[in-house]
């Protein structure tokens, strides 16, 4: 647990913290978001003492940051900023092992650690020998991720890690990124100044403006409940299509009327299944659940599809629906690890749910 305790700062004439109290519960994300100049990269700077407060106290499972070294302190935090900062002339198992190595961890320790990262951020074992200069933006934001994760911290501080991704590659990378948090449990303080991204990743927002908290509750609290005026125009008019954002996939996919068949069945078994049925789309699975493809009639005929668009489990209603808006899709399939089938989301049930808001 996190505690900031009557928390001030000054920059010349700027009050960056204005005696803040606040606390960052464990195992969650806690997103802090405001206007440029509010004082959310500060705050969460003080934690790991790159800036120190003027007054008052950060705690951090009841001792003070002060009491620490600082550079013990920092090692014992991950830390994952916009610009990554990969060495570009390591390697990719060199970057992610640097913390571990400065920590003396034993060799054979470190390389099943960084095999294992590496693993965790969906980058096979062939990324270990190649450079920054060979991967993508969205890669290399896995590889910071890793690289911040690599000594096993209890603490995360993420200070706008994927803001230089493009949309798609973000909502990939956001999905990544819960999937890991779903397993880890880090106690993990983000800043942004992407609303729509706050309310996907945070288990709780804090809204700051000149250095103080304006409001700090769950996305469904706030977007339902805004505070000040302030907080309702941070929010924007669609704040009540944002409340989609909150509603995950996985809670959603539903197995209700839907047909599945053997992955080795036929285009005439899956014909006869489907009108017995009543439906148009069967889903072909492996013996382990895991999506393969889909037959599914056009007319009097049916055809088949090895690679059908899917939905990720940890996506949420917003993007699902902009997705079906897209593409024409009336339903799709949900997917968790490994592609194991979920089950369906109905372009009706979204319209159903917005109709709701």
């Amino acid at each position: 647990m996190i505690e900031f305790r009557n928390v001030s700062k000054r920059f010349g004439q700027t009050l960056a913290a204005d005696n803040i109290d606040i606390t960052f519960p464990d195992g969650q994300i806690s997103v802090l978001i405001g206007p440029s100049g509010c004082g959310k990269t500060t705050l969460m700077k003080m934690i790991n003492r790159l800036v120190d407060p003027d007054s008052g106290q950060i705690l951090i499972n009841g001792e003070p940051v002060s009491h620490r070294n600082p550079v013990e302190l920092r090692r014992s935090i991950g830390y994952a900023i916009q610009e990554v900062g990969l060495f570009p002339h390591y390697t990719i198992f060199d970057n992610v092992a640097l913390v571990p190595r400065l920590l003396k961890w034993p060799a054979s320790r470190i390389k099943d650690r960084v095999m294992e990262l590496l693993d965790l951020v969906t980058l096979d074992e062939s990324y270990a020998h190649r450079y920054p200069s060979q991967l993508s933006g969205g890669e290399k934001q896995r590889v910071g991720l890793a690289r911040s994760l690599a000594a096993d911290p209890e603490i995360l501080l993420m200070d706008e890690p994927f803001g230089a991704i493009d949309p798609i590659n973000r909502s990939t990378i956001h999905n990544t990124f819960l999937g890991i948090q779903e397993d880890l449990k880090k106690t993990i303080v983000f800043v942004t100044h992407d609303m729509q991204e706050a309310v996907k990743l945070g288990d709780a927002v804090a809204i700051l403006n000149a250095g103080r908290v304006i409001q700090f509750d769950s996305p469904e609290q706030i977007l339902s409940n805004p505070e000040s005026e302030f907080v309702a125009e941070l929010l924007g008019k669609d704040r009540r299509i944002q409340i989609l954002s909150l509603k995950k996939n996985s809670e959603y996919a539903s197995n209700e009327n839907v047909v599945t068949l053997a992955e080795n069945s036929s285009a005439e078994e899956a014909r006869k299944k489907l009108l017995e049925a009543d439906q148009t789309i069967a889903f072909l699975l492996s013996s382990a659940g895991r999506l393969l493809g889909r037959y599914y009639l056009d007319g009097e005929r049916v055809r088949s599809d090895g690679k059908p668009l899917h939905l990720d489990r940890k996506m949420d209603l917003r993007e699902t629906l902009s997705i079906m808006l897209e593409t024409g899709e009336r339903l799709l399939p949900v997917t968790g690890k490994d592609r194991k089938f979920l089950g369906v989301i109905r372009l009706e049930h979204l319209v159903d749910e917005v109709a709701r808001l």
